[in-house]
């Protein structure tokens, strides 16, 4: 897998992660950022360096990510993630649930407020119901709808999003649970999260999705922007990608 660098120096590397690569060290023949990055500066520079993984995406995600080349830069960046002072933006395509309201509303800003909790078993996560508030975690997002497209008799809606709490496949879970899951997310995409499907298999999940043969490019998220200031210099470090997997190309490049 050839490395996508959007900067680097001394202390940071800032690069693209493609969608079906894990955004750390992961064993077995699948591809991880940590090991290309450090393959990329075996062979390329010819030097052998530590990589720190900062914060994560899903496996299936595509995005910028920042990772740490010294404990110095990594201690920073963390703090700042933990203050909320590390801004990271997506881009997602949703679709509207049968017979539900949705939470869709055009060029205008909105908030989702949730409390989730994480099914460690199923490797899922759900809003919480009534009386569970106690147990769960708050998870926030704001977001904007930018476009919208009818593709294939479907309407789809482009969405811009700002995570403000960063919880397990918050996204993926908030979206689905208010009724306008993800485009090709075979997890959560026809399945608003309850405590029945969380005790379900992810092979009895894809099941339940199997409807979906048109989405099997991936999920429709990416994290296609990321500011945070520079871990040494508190310089403003600003990156963006365009989206390019699944099927953000019908909405970028037309």
């Amino acid at each position: 897998m050839k490395l996508e660098i959007l900067y680097k120096d001394r202390d940071i590397i800032v690069v693209k992660k493609p969608a079906f690569v894990s955004s750390q060290e992961e064993r077995g023949a699948g591809a991880d950022m940590v090991s290309c990055i450090r393959n990329y500066y075996a062979i390329e520079e010819e030097k052998q360096v530590q990589v720190f993984v900062v914060h994560r995406l899903d496996k299936p995600v595509a995005g910028v990510m920042v990772y740490a080349l010294n404990k110095r830069s990594a201690a920073a960046l963390s703090k700042q993630l933990a203050n909320g002072d590390f801004n990271k933006t997506y881009y997602a395509i949703l679709k509207l649930l049968e017979k539900t309201p949705g939470v869709l509303g055009f060029n205008e800003k909105k908030v989702l407020t949730d409390y989730l909790i994480k099914d460690g078993r199923s490797n899922m996560s759900r809003i919480a119901e009534k009386g569970e508030i106690k147990d769960a975690k708050k998870a926030v997002l704001e977001y904007e709808i930018t476009d919208k497209k009818d593709i294939d008799g479907r309407m789809l809606y482009l969405a811009k999003i700002c995570l403000i709490t960063g919880r397990h496949h918050q996204i993926r879970v908030q979206f689905s649970g208010n009724g306008a899951p993800l485009y090709g997310d075979k997890k959560y995409g026809s399945l608003a999260p309850t405590k029945k499907s969380c005790k379900k298999t992810d092979t009895d999940i894809i099941q339940d999705s199997s409807s979906n043969n048109d989405e099997n490019e991936g999920i429709a998220l990416c994290a296609y922007a990321l500011r945070f200031n520079h871990p040494v210099t508190g310089k403003t470090m600003e990156f963006s990608i365009t989206p390019d997997n699944s099927i953000f190309g019908r909405f970028f490049n037309e």
